[in-house]
């Protein structure tokens, strides 16, 4: 339709005489370029144009800010013969609607001359980025405020659930349309504030489509899906926005048959409804059905593409992910954070995550975001400071909160000193939210420092059941059972499913097996987290046969329970039951290295060469398992156990890692209990292999 359009176009170009229809003619064909997504099209236009007009200009910045070419907009910008306050906001939106909000800054204070548009750019870019205080400072440094912007104040303070900041704004207003009274119901129903919601539409002086579509959102969000059908039906003119909205609810609670029967009742569609239909297929986890509405649509937009990108990546089709993104005929910032985290699950994803955040012409907060979160989720220390101290050019509370994540979790470079990194991030934050508050308390508990934690938890003046379990999960790392008690039974004002598996993990872990397994059974539900709790209480303390009967009894194993059981089975000798177990686990996928460790280690104790050389291979042949440092400990002791010294000795010498004090020990107990103490003390392990000298004294002594 598009090349139609630009032949019937070209065809009057070449009958115009007139140069100045002619450019007007030619500006037309610019902007229609422009809106498709063809902007190097556009281009191309607008290079074959001999007199280029303000109009002409404009439109090709246009086409370029548009489509989120930010090199070629600049460089058509810094062309621009003369700039008016109109190519200036242009560029600026350009780099605000895309997240660099640095550089929307720098635009911002080089413009001579601002007007309304430029002022609400820069506060909109801001509050949609949730940057709320800045957002107040732009909007209070206003020269004047008009119904306009007081509404976009309205909306980014509801935006960031500060309703009763919204209510005051509302209330002091001079002035106010129906779109003000529909930014505060939009207000009340982003927040859940659904009693509000009812009594303020009902005080609405006026109502439109946009009312009546908020107020069914607002019964959406409290979840009240029995009501929003007769709700559709009370709409005087229900509009495709209305069936898209309930469509949409439907989809996104799983009810995707009656999505499918609103989708099939509407009488007209649009993009919009046919992308809410393919995202009800995705969300639902049926890619067959949202590729097959992907193919059949007669148009596409960003939308459409991502939400077709999002299903590979939700249901892990890695490779068709990565061919679709790189079809895409335009990104945005939700394709790159979806394809980079695509990439990030892969074994070798860090790599190419990279590869691709470097290929990327502009690292938008955003993006940043994203490849900081896969620095984060691979415990790479150094290469996430490098990002985000050096590289990012601002940062949000978000990039805080991968950072603070990273440094609680990680063991690198020792817990005191993680946790002096992320205390200094966390105190040069101008706000926090319970996500990075959550984050600290975590890095506090795996320090020990259960007194920092319970004070800034004391400061925080929300608290929710997320913020309360992190506290939980610390007194369960450091075995005070009393505090935790405290916590779960006082504290918290609910309970859910992490904050009950905490509690038992933490009982069980502490010995009190009974107590843990009344609270299991008191449990409202279980899942495969508290089944495993319980059966490994039963085994980590040698209640072999109450955790075979756990379970037995579990509805739905994973890699951990069998785990658990095995290492029970290990370290109780009974290495028939080791046998069975292993046989049975054969026939897993996620078969690893932990669990050849456990059966080497079972078999060693057992003195069961010939058997432990057979696993060892085939762990190697059968099941492409690499060998680690702890299979090779396995494997001397078995060859010790069963008076293999000079085989154990070369296995020590030839094996692909440093051995250290726990190899040595091995073998010189080995040869003490065969009485050849006299040629273990020939061997020089000290000099060597570099053992520390308490090490040595202690196999001196042996």
């Amino acid at each position: 339709m598009l090349e139609s359009a630009h032949r019937r176009i070209q065809g009057l170009l070449e009958m115009e005489e007139k140069e100045e229809e002619a450019i007007a003619i030619s500006n037309r064909l610019i902007e229609m370029y422009g809106r498709f997504g063809t902007a190097r099209s556009a281009r191309r236009v607008f290079d074959g144009l001999a007199g280029k007009n303000c109009s002409s200009w404009k439109l090709m910045l246009s086409a370029y800010s548009r489509n989120g070419d930010l090199n070629q907009a600049r460089q058509i910008f810094d062309a621009m013969p003369e700039h008016s306050i109109m190519s200036w906001n242009t560029i600026l939106a350009a780099y605000a609607d895309n997240g660099f909000l640095d550089r929307a800054q720098e635009i911002f204070t080089s413009m001579k001359q601002r007007n309304a548009v430029s002022w609400n750019t820069m506060f909109f870019a801001n509050a949609r980025n949730g940057h709320l205080d800045k957002s107040k400072r732009i909007f209070l440094a206003m020269p004047q405020h008009s119904v306009v912007s007081c509404t976009a104040m309205l909306s980014a303070l509801a935006q960031a659930s500060k309703v009763e900041d919204a209510e005051i704004l509302f209330e002091k207003m001079p002035e106010r349309n129906l779109v003000t009274w529909n930014a505060m119901l939009s207000a009340y129903a982003q927040s859940c504030h659904f009693d509000k919601v009812v009594s303020f539409f009902v005080e609405m002086p006026l109502l439109n489509l946009i009312s009546w579509n908020t107020y069914l959102f607002g019964h959406i969000q409290a979840g009240n899906l029995e009501n929003v059908k007769s709700i559709l039906d009370k709409i005087p003119e229900k509009d495709v926005i209305s069936e898209t909205t309930l469509l949409t609810a439907y989809a996104q609670s799983g009810h995707i048959e009656y999505a499918k029967e609103i989708f099939s009742g509407m009488e007209h569609r649009n993009l919009v409804t046919w992308n809410a239909m393919l995202t009800a297929y995705t969300v639902a986890g049926k890619l067959e059905e949202a590729k097959r509405v992907f193919d059949g649509l007669p148009e596409t937009n960003i939308v459409t593409w991502n939400a077709m990108l999002f299903a590979y990546a939700r249901l892990r089709h890695i490779e068709e992910a990565e061919r679709l993104f790189e079809s895409m005929p335009a990104i945005d910032p939700f394709s790159i954070t979806t394809i980079l985290g695509v990439l990030g699950g892969r074994i070798d994803g860090l790599r190419h995550s990279r590869a691709l955040f470097d290929r990327l012409p502009q690292h938008s907060l955003v993006c940043c975001n994203a490849m900081l979160a896969i620095y984060s989720q691979h415990g790479k220390i150094q290469e996430a400071e490098r990002l985000f101290f050096d590289e990012m050019r601002e940062r949000d509370i978000v990039s805080c909160g991968s950072m603070l994540a990273l440094y609680s979790n990680s063991q690198d470079r020792g817990r005191a000193t993680n946790l002096r990194a992320a205390k200094a991030i966390y105190d040069r934050m101008p706000r926090h939210n319970l996500v990075t508050a959550t984050a600290m308390i975590d890095g506090y508990a795996a320090t020990g420092d259960l007194e920092s934690a319970l004070w800034l938890l004391d400061s925080i003046p929300a608290k929710d059941l997320v913020l309360l379990t992190a506290v939980l999960s610390a007194c369960a790392k450091m075995g005070l059972v009393e505090e935790a008690r405290k916590i779960f039974h006082q504290a918290m004002p609910e309970h859910d499913m992490a904050s009950w598996n905490t509690f038992v993990s933490m009982l069980s872990q502490s010995g009190r097996i009974y107590e843990a397994k009344a609270m299991f059974d008191e449990f409202p539900e279980r899942n495969r987290v508290c089944w495993t709790a319980i059966a490994a209480a039963y085994a980590q303390n040698g209640h072999l046969d109450q955790a075979k009967t756990i379970f037995d009894r579990m509805p739905d194993r994973n890699l951990v329970a069998w785990s658990s059981l095995l290492a029970g089975f290990t370290d109780g000798s009974r290495l028939g039951e080791v046998m069975t177990l292993f046989d049975a686990m054969k026939l897993l996928d996620e078969i690893g290295e932990t669990i050849f460790v456990l059966v080497l280690s079972a078999l060693s104790q057992a003195g069961k060469l010939e058997a432990g050389r057979s696993c060892f291979l085939s762990m190697i042949g059968d099941f492409g398992v690499e060998p680690c440092k702890q299979h090779y400990s396995c494997l001397v002791d078995l060859l010790c156990r069963a008076g293999h010294l000079r085989n154990a000795r070369e296995l020590i010498c030839s094996m692909p890692f440093v051995p250290d004090f726990l190899e040595w020990t091995t073998l010189f107990g080995a040869r003490r209990n065969h009485d050849d103490v006299r040629a273990s003390n020939k061997e020089q392990p000290g000099k060597d292999f570099g053992l520390n000298p308490r090490a040595l004294s202690l196999l001196v002594h042996l």
